[in-house]
């Protein structure tokens, strides 16, 4: 007479008289599974859980504790600090010391930016609150990384106008000046030399403008540019015992005929 022999699927195992019905194995009962913390059964199989404060590592069996004071939520909670702690954390009390160090990180992918790390002390030992790494020109507060107001500082970096923009700051001038080239101080523009200056005769640079001058014999027009010529004649400031004649710049003395 024929027999059988009944098989069960990966995670189960035979049992019965006859072996003919299959069970659940307990992978948790042999060494846990390999599992740093928890090993929870299932039909056929199991899997590892981490205890709170911990995130499973990419094997699926170890655990990695969970640096809670890296997350904004955590250092806003914890204004005198934050301490890590396995599985967990503290919030700094009866802080004794605390110091800021700043120091310029130097260029890099995302642009030259400065890292702020405070340290303090507790129960005898010195922890860092955090490390947060903000581009040049900004600063790290509670709600993250925020534009510095570079033109609200004291001495202020323009020599005359300063624009605020996100990250930085733009120095401008008034008008008969122009940026030096530290782009912070403003040098005189010399309308003169340069050409810039509509003067139909004599050009004299003063500070942030210029003048128009005429030579003897003009006044200068309403315009403040040009020069019309002086009627010393017409004015009566002409020496001239008979006739007067004006010319340009001038004025000529003639006799009356005869």
């Amino acid at each position: 007479m024929g027999s059988y022999t009944c098989e069960c699927i990966s995670g189960y195992t035979s049992h019965g008289t006859k072996n003919q019905l299959c069970k659940d194995v307990d992978e948790c009962q042999h060494d846990n599974f390999g599992c740093a913390h928890k090993c929870v059964n299932t039909p056929g199989s199991a899997h590892c859980e981490c205890r709170r404060g911990y995130i499973r590592d990419s094997d699926g069996k170890n655990c990695t504790d969970v640096d809670e004071c890296a997350k904004p939520e955590v250092l806003k909670e914890c204004h005198g600090g934050c301490v890590n702690t396995e599985g967990s954390y503290e919030c700094a009390k009866n802080q004794t010391y605390e110091d800021t160090y700043y120091f310029e990180t130097g260029d890099s992918a995302e642009g030259s930016g400065y890292e702020e790390t405070t340290t303090f002390e507790y129960d005898g030992q010195v922890y860092p609150v955090q490390n947060t790494t903000c581009q040049k020109g900004f600063q790290y507060t509670e709600d993250g990384c925020k534009d510095i107001d570079e033109c609200a500082e004291w001495p202020a970096p323009c020599r005359y106008d300063c624009e605020n923009t996100p990250g930085s700051y733009k120095c401008s001038c008034p008008a008969g000046y122009t940026l030096h080239v530290d782009q912070k101080d403003c040098i005189d523009i010399d309308e003169c030399s340069e050409g810039i200056a509509p003067c139909s005769h004599r050009c004299e640079n003063i500070p942030g403008s210029f003048k128009c001058t005429c030579p003897p014999g003009y006044r200068i027009h309403y315009s403040d540019t040009k020069c019309t010529d002086i009627d010393e004649c017409a004015m009566g400031t002409a020496r001239c015992k008979e006739v007067c004649v004006n010319t340009e710049g001038s004025y000529e003395c003639r006799c009356r005929p005869g």
